[in-house]
């Protein structure tokens, strides 16, 4: 990351390994540069983390190289043709033929374009739970003082879910600057103020969970996840081929396993790419 330009990861905290398979893809990573273990001063003992550096979001341009991604296209229905599936966009374009769609979307938005195109897919997408979260991204005027990186409770009602020092991840650069991610019920409970309010709420809270008071801040900012956390939702007796029909497929962290929702994400998609290899074809 530039050394002059302050930097937030306000998306996922980090990610903690736990299946082989991932590990070994983390590891892969981290020997590319592309991500490095973080080890930030905490309260209690954490497994292992890891973050992509510089940012999460360099991580993803590069897995996006190889593939041919459109970007600011809304898809608003599914279409199907003469066994071929296209995208229907809302600029009244469409988007295809593919003889196969893969959707790794939060689960209610997967129900909504799933709606007439697969019912019983879009039966499990609506049933896949998510929450929401205000993330404030806070930058002071000078270091926060306290002895703590990374602050983290599991605490639905908290104010303050968790928060990282920015500068501690590794490739950050040494700006003053906190990520504080809300808890469930106090973001849904805030979820319609003002996001300056927000913002302003969460450094008071951080600044009551440092116990001590902060820096003046010089840059603040919220952003609403409206689909953030969810759990695993596969219907009970329901393997892996449920979530492959017809050439419709359905996968995220919802729907898989691990320590993490990016492991979680990940244990999906394998097992999308397994169910879909043997007759691939052409994918969206």
């Amino acid at each position: 990351a530039d050394p002059a330009t302050p930097t937030f990861d306000h998306g996922a905290v980090s990610c903690t390994p736990d299946a082989a398979g991932f590990r070994a893809l983390v590891d892969e990573f981290v020997r590319a540069g592309l991500m490095a273990a973080w080890d930030p001063r905490m309260t209690q003992l954490s497994p292992p983390r890891f973050v992509a550096t510089p940012t999460w979001g360099t991580l993803a341009r590069v897995l996006a190289k190889p593939l041919q991604v459109r970007t600011s296209s809304r898809v608003v229905a599914l279409d199907r043709e003469a066994g071929d599936w296209s995208l229907a966009l809302e600029d009244g374009s469409t988007s295809g033929p593919f003889d196969r769609i893969l959707l790794t979307i939060p689960g209610p938005q997967a129900a909504q374009l799933l709606g007439s195109a697969s019912a019983d897919l879009a039966a499990l997408a609506s049933r896949i739970p998510t929450t929401r979260c205000w993330t404030g991204m806070l930058r002071f005027a000078e270091p926060v003082a306290a002895p703590l990186d990374l602050v983290e409770s599991s605490d639905p009602a908290a104010v303050v879910r968790s928060a990282a020092r920015e500068s501690s991840r590794p490739g950050r650069p040494g700006h003053s600057c906190w990520t504080v991610q809300a808890g469930a019920e106090w973001s849904q409970a805030w979820w319609e103020r003002d996001p300056a309010e927000v913002a302003a709420a969460l450094a008071d809270d951080l600044a009551r969970v440092l116990g001590q008071s902060l820096p003046a801040r010089v840059e603040t900012r919220a952003h609403r996840w409206g689909f953030a956390d969810c759990g695993l939702q596969v219907a009970e007796g329901s393997g892996p081929e449920a979530l492959l029909k017809d050439g419709l497929g359905l996968a995220g962290d919802g729907l898989g396993v691990g320590a993490s929702g990016l492991e979680a994400a990940w244990s999906s998609a394998q097992e999308m790419i397994r169910l879909a290899a043997p007759s691939a074809g052409s994918i969206c």
